[in-house]
């Protein structure tokens, strides 16, 4: 039976900490003791950052954002459920191939090494990694709409990009396709349950579905749901409740077994 009180929230890409506020009111209800920092050069104001992105952010890197995180997990009192979006599910996937973590929510999570597919619509969401990875990338609102809230209405997607969206690092977003991603697809680990959103462009469901597959290589559990129409946003937009009560439902189902 696991038996984490502890939940470590990971943000993804153009996000910061707070990204994260509703799900940590939610599992702090339920009587979790939650983390939810941000990202090293992502604090502040996000109409902030985006007029003035922090000078270090062009050098930020995949290592480093996973070191963040390493280090706060080796610091508590016994290992935390992690849950993690777009970038941040892949940061969940390397602690727990790693053996950190009592289990793992990988939400349209970006792939390890050697995971992908070809797809325009996938290459056009994610096309601001490419070019010179000194200049960060800063997402325009029909750029982000594009990528991470295809299906909201005009209007929830202003709302979401003004509340939340930060300019980037390159260096991270190319992360995925260096050894800096590579995993154990065999290692023995914690729980893992992926979660694709079925109108995804920035990370399809087919490849969610190829990153599930990888995992088969493991003995350890490997869960997987789709929720079909739903978007990258689908963690922070109005229907965001349904993907952190299914989240919820699946680790109580661990600590029953």
């Amino acid at each position: 039976m696991l038996a984490a009180s502890n939940v470590v929230f990971v943000h993804g890409m153009y996000m910061t900490g707070d990204s994260w506020s509703d799900w940590v009111d939610l599992f702090q209800e339920r009587g979790y003791a939650c983390h939810a920092p941000s990202w090293p050069h992502h604090e502040g104001q996000p109409s902030v950052l985006r007029t003035n992105p922090p000078a270090d952010l062009r050098t930020l890197t995949l290592p480093q954002v996973v070191d963040a995180y390493r280090e706060l997990v080796a610091g508590l009192d016994e290992p935390p459920l992690l849950v993690g979006h777009s970038m941040g599910g892949l940061v969940v996937q390397i602690l727990l191939a790693e053996g950190l973590g009592a289990a793992g929510v990988a939400i349209d999570s970006a792939p390890p090494k050697g995971v992908s597919i070809l797809s325009i619509p996938f290459l056009r969401a994610n096309a601001g990694i490419f070019g010179d990875p000194d200049h960060a990338i800063n997402p325009t609102l029909e750029e982000w709409t594009y990528g991470w809230a295809g299906g909201l209405k005009a209007t929830e997607a202003y709302a979401l990009w003004s509340q939340h969206v930060v300019p980037e690092s390159k260096r991270v977003g190319k992360g995925p396709t260096t050894q800096d991603a590579r995993v154990d697809f065999s290692v023995e680990r914690a729980p893992l349950l992926l979660v694709a959103g079925g109108e995804d462009r920035t990370i399809p469901a087919r490849l969610n579905k190829k990153n599930h597959r990888a995992w088969g290589k493991s003995p350890s559990r490997t869960d997987r749901v789709v929720f079909e129409d739903r978007g990258h946003s689908l963690v922070i937009d109005s229907g965001w409740e349904d993907v952190a009560d299914a989240v919820l439902e699946w680790y109580d189902e661990l600590q029953e077994d």
